[in-house]
This record gives structure tokens, sequence and C-alpha cells, in this order.
């Protein structure tokens, strides 16, 4: 059969508290304490299962050890950077099943397991269909597709004409309909071109190491002395041995291939440790198991600091201290990812939208660590929102694949001004989840609880000023070293570019919040909590709205222009409910005073 669309331009290859009363504190603590341990050892149940699980029955298996030789050799992506060819597995695969792995094979196996038996892989349900109209157009009832059930027995593509539909559309205009149907045809040429190896550059030139590799099917163009065929076929000839089982020729086979890379490309192959820690990075996948680790931390630890809020007597000292341990090693294992991926691309690991999230989410956690001493639940927000932040940073429209650097950050003012601007998200970001949690906490307020409830709310609200404040001056001494930046880059400090120009707006929103305290009428928690809250606004717009929706100097770290996503409004009614709740409820205490 033959698929003739090809891969899109631009696409890379790569993601309610219990009733209380009448309860002793032994009952409370011990019904906490199941349900806790029931969750999380229900969610590592979860995860194991789903990694060993597995109903595949290819006619040619590959033992992981076999797979894992395969994932040694080098490759080159399309923009020229050579790495593992485990990394490029991993890629696809995730780009494929939106996980490193898939019913107990690993990517190198379902890589490779794809080359040995195509007929047997196009078979396989791998693609994901959630939408109720593209499922009737494919034809399928359940949640996943395989690649033949997209073309009818005569050849067609089912969904070639929506996706022509859609792809005329501007991005912002595309429904979900058709985003999902745009995003199944890009899983579906990725498919294609792994079944006809068109990723596998693997063979470089041996006469010009810097120019483009090539795949098996054209390989070793400018060999003499009649080595071209050998070298052409020793692709074709490992894959051969593999299917008579004849393990020993076909590492022979694979060590050829090292060696002709080796050969004619060791000047500029990294070396074997950046290798083997890249393998490892992969197969760790530390920044998505730290996403479950920190949410449900966070989670946990705020259940019990509400407890705590409505039963003073229940402390909970050891489980917070717990809690406050496994962050910590939660923090180190991060940090130690963030290390890795610095090491692995030769540059400082915040030079993309994917990569900015990651660093965003480690200065929040940061953040809280920092102000633990002060109070728990900062701990708590900073935890939850890192793993909502982790979360996010997966989602299908970021791209946590690593990359060459473009020209204009190929500089050390990438570790300086990025590190320094990107850090004041995450302490703005802590700002604005204290002034949501004080916010619902002065809506719930009620005389029998106040003043347990003012001492909460006047320590968040202190350690929100102050989260504020760091944020402020590392806002503002970012955007002057930006400056100084693109004075050597552009030749001018300030160009009124869109990143440039909202930036200074976050700086003038934030210089304001900080200081309405001087202004009459304007000195108040609630105000200053609502403030710190909706403000975030403008870093949002600094961060995300510029990138995907405003054109600049700045569009290096541009995505694929979306929708505004549904959820932005559900949260910002859910901020208008709250805020309104606490200013109503503020209101009636000060009149009742009053009276």
């Amino acid at each position: 059969m033959t698929y003739q669309r090809q891969a899109p331009a631009g696409i890379s290859v790569f993601s309610i508290l219990p009733d209380l009363r009448g309860w002793s504190k032994p009952v409370v603590k011990k019904s906490l304490f199941k349900v806790i341990f029931v969750a999380l050892t229900g969610l590592m149940l979860l995860f194991s299962f789903s990694a060993a699980a597995t109903d595949l029955n290819p006619p040619h298996p590959v033992s992981k050890k076999t797979a894992s030789r395969f994932g040694n050799l080098w490759v080159q992506d399309n923009g020229g950077r050579i790495k593992p060819l485990n990394t490029l597995n991993s890629e696809v695969t995730r780009k494929l099943v939106k996980h490193n792995s898939f019913k107990g094979f690993s990517a190198d196996q379902v890589m490779l397991g794809i080359l040995l038996d195509p007929e047997y892989w196009q078979k396989v349900p791998m693609i994901t269909v959630k939408n109720r109209e593209l499922k009737r157009i494919i034809g399928i009832t359940g949640r996943k597709a395989s690649f033949l059930q997209f073309f009818t027995p005569g050849g067609k593509y089912r969904i070639d004409d929506v996706v022509e539909q859609a792809i005329r559309k501007n991005p912002s205009q595309r429904d979900k309909f058709e985003q999902e149907a745009i995003k199944i045809d890009e899983q579906v040429n990725v498919f294609y071109m792994a079944v006809t190896g068109a990723f596998l550059k693997i063979f470089p030139d041996p006469h010009d190491i810097r120019s483009p590799w090539s795949t098996p099917n054209v390989a070793a163009g400018g060999l003499l002395n009649g080595d071209r065929l050998k070298v052409r076929n020793a692709f074709y000839d490992y894959l051969e041995a593999l299917k008579q089982n004849d393990i020993r020729n076909a590492n022979e086979k694979l060590s050829a291939i090292a060696e002709y890379q080796q050969k004619f490309a060791g000047e500029i192959l990294p070396s074997e440790t950046k290798k083997k820690v890249e393998i490892f990075y992969n197969k760790t996948g530390v920044f998505m198991m730290l996403f479950p680790l920190f949410f449900l931390l966070g989670l946990i630890l705020l259940v019990f600091q509400f407890i705590t809020l409505f039963k003073p007597t229940m402390q909970f000292r050891i489980v917070m201290k717990t809690g406050f341990v496994l962050i910590l090693a939660g923090f180190v294992a991060y940090t130690a990812g963030l290390i890795l991926r610095a090491y692995i691309s030769g540059h400082a690991p915040w030079s993309n939208g994917y990569e900015s999230m990651l660093y965003i989410g480690w200065v929040t956690v940061l953040a809280g660590l920092v102000f633990y001493n002060r109070s728990s639940m900062s701990l708590a927000v900073s935890s939850l929102f890192g793993g909502i932040v982790l979360m996010v940073a997966h989602l299908s429209w970021m791209n946590p694949e690593i990359t060459n650097l473009v020209p204009v950050l190929k500089s050390y003012w990438l570790t300086i001004h990025v590190a320094v601007i990107t850090a004041s998200y995450g302490f703005l970001s802590l700002g604005a989840l204290l002034g949501f949690l004080n916010l619902l906490l002065i809506g719930v307020r009620t005389s029998k609880n106040r003043e347990s409830m003012m001492l909460t709310i006047d320590e968040l609200t202190a350690i929100n000023e102050l989260s504020l404040t760091i944020g402020l001056y590392l806002l503002t001494i970012g955007s002057f070293l930006g400056g100084v930046w693109a004075n050597e880059s552009w030749g001018r400090y300030w160009g009124w570019d869109p990143k440039e120009t909202w930036s200074a707006v976050t700086i003038l929103v934030y210089a304001f919040i900080l200081h309405m305290r001087l202004i009459p009428g304007m000195k108040d928690k609630v105000i200053f909590n609502f403030a710190a809250l909706t403000g975030f606004g403008s870093v949002l717009m600094t961060y995300l709205g510029v990138n995907y929706y405003l054109a600049g100097l700045h569009s290096y770290a541009k995505g694929e222009p979306v929708p505004v996503p549904s959820f932005v409004y559900y949260t910002a009614a859910v901020v208008l409910l709250v805020s309104a709740m606490a200013f109503f409820n503020d209101y009636r205490e000060k009149s009742n005073e009053e009276g």
C-alpha cells in the first residue's frame, strides 16, 4: 500500500473532606492515612500494570537487550543534532502513544519491531482517537486505531479531506474536531515515516562530515571501490539476521555500522559518556515521573492544612515533615534532571517553551521550600502547582525534544538573562496561588473560625508580598539584562518588540500592586490578594500570549498558534466566583462590625 501524504512542514518528531464532626483524633488520622496509602499504592500499581501489561505478539519479537544495542547507534535528526537512536525512538514512540513505552515494550523494541514486522504493526491500534465524528469516519468504536484503519480497502486516506480543509484555516479558527484531525494526521505521518525508515539517518557522508546523513535507502552514495552496496545493505542484513534469530550475526552487522559512523564522523560524534547519560535521561523520564509526586504530595499536604485550619488542635507535624522530606527529595531529582538536560544539550536548559516550563516549575517548588519555615502551606501550594506545571509541559502542544540552539541564543546571555527573568515567573506564580488561597479562606471565614483564619491569612499575605517583591526584582533586573543582550544581538537596547513591551507592562503592574498600600482606601488584604492573583494575567501574556499570538524578534520560542483552551474560561469563572465570595464576605463582616 502506498501512503501519499507527506509530513507537514515544520512538524518535529519526537508529549472532599470527610465530615470530621464526632470523630476522635486517632480515628481521623488513621482513616486519612488509609486513604492516602490506598491512593498512592493504587497509583503505583496503575503505573506498573500499564508498563507490564501486553497483548502484543509480533512475528519476530526482540529482547530488550537486543533492542538496547539498536538504540546505541548514532542518528542525525532533521535539525542536524547527532544523538543516540534511543532518543529518536523515544520521541517517535511518545508521539504515537504519548508515552515512552507501549504495552510493556520499550521505545527501542517498538521502533525495531516496526522495522522488522511492518505488516503486523500496521494492524496494531496505537493512535488515540477521542472525537466521535472522527471515529465514525475512520470506522472504529474503541479509543485507538491502527495505521491500516485510516485507509479504505482501495487505499484512500479516510481523513484526507478533513485534514486538507483544516490546514487551510488559520490555526486560531480551527475547532476541536479539526485540531484533533491535524494531530492524528501528524501521528499517521510519523508512523509511515517510521515504517519506511525515513528517520534513520545513520550513515554520514564519507567525503563531508558536515553534510546531512543518509538513511539506509539512500546510504553511501559517495563510497568508492565497490563498498557502496555493502554499506547500503548493512542495515537490511541486520534486520534479516534478527528475523532468523541469528543474534550474533545481527550484532556484527550493527557493530559494522557503528564502526562506519566512527570512521567517517568520529570528529563530530559526541562522547560515549554523553551517549550513556542521554540514554539514562531518556529511560528515567524524570520530569514525567515527578509530576504525580509533586501533585499528590501538594494536594495531600493542602488537605491536612485545611483540616488544621478547622481543627487547630490537629497539627499533623509528622505528616508535614514527611511531606517536606519527600518534596525536597523530588526537588533534588528535579535539579538533577535539569543538570542532565543541560549536559546533554550543551546549553542552559531554558532555551525553548518546554524547557522554560520545566524551569518555572523548578523555581516555584524552590520558592515553596524557601518559605517553608514561615508557612508550610506555601510549600503545599508550590508543590501542587509544580506538579501542574510539569503536567502542562508534557501536553501535546509542548515539544520535549532536545534541539540545537538557533544562532541568536548561542550566547552566555541565555544563561543570565533567561534564567533571571524566568525565575521571576516562579515567584510571581506562587504569589498568584497564595492570593487565590487567601481569597478562598476569606470567603469561607466565619465568626467561629475567624481568629485562626486571620492568623493564617496574615501569614500567607506577608509571604505573598515577599514573593511578589522577589519576583519584581528578578523581573526588572532580567529585563535590563535583556536590553544589554538585545544591544549585542540586534544593535539596540529597546525596540518595542511585543515581548519587551509586555515585560514592561508586567513590571508596572506588579510595581503598582506592591505600592497599593500607600493609596488611601486600597490598604486591604482582600484587594491585595485579588490584585496578586489577577495581575498574574500579565505574566501569562508575556510568557505565553506573546509567543503564540504575536510576532516579534523573540519568535524563536514560538509555538503553533492555538485557540484559547476551554479550561481557561473555566479557570476565569472560578477566579471570579472565589473573588466575589471573598469581597462579599469581607464586606459583610465589616458591616457587622460597624453596626
